[in-house]
């Protein structure tokens, strides 16, 4: 397999999607014993909700909250990526 070289921006996100998943690990995690594939769509959209209501405050105070809300809909959408396609054993 061809070795991918990861672009600084993706490296970037990466790094703020994990520091959302450290923040909330007391929660648990997301495979097959711990919810459905419904609870995380349900958990995509309501996030997608969080941030659009960030950014209607608007104004560079707002910016560390989008932050958090885009990488916490990154999560979301990675953990059903993994779900999906059959990576159990990646979901903590």
């Amino acid at each position: 397999m061809e070795k991918v070289i990861v672009r600084p921006a993706v490296k970037d996100f990466a790094e703020a999607m994990e520091t959302r998943l450290q923040a909330n690990d007391h929660k648990g995690g997301w495979g097959d014993d711990k919810c459905s594939i419904e609870y995380l769509e349900y958990r995509l959209v309501e996030e997608m909700g969080e941030y659009f209501a960030q950014r209607a405050k608007g104004g560079i105070k707002s910016y560390f909250n989008i932050e958090q809300e885009l990488a916490d809909v990154a999560n979301f959408a990675m953990m059903l990526y993994q779900r999906i396609i059959g990576n159990d054993h990646l979901c903590k």
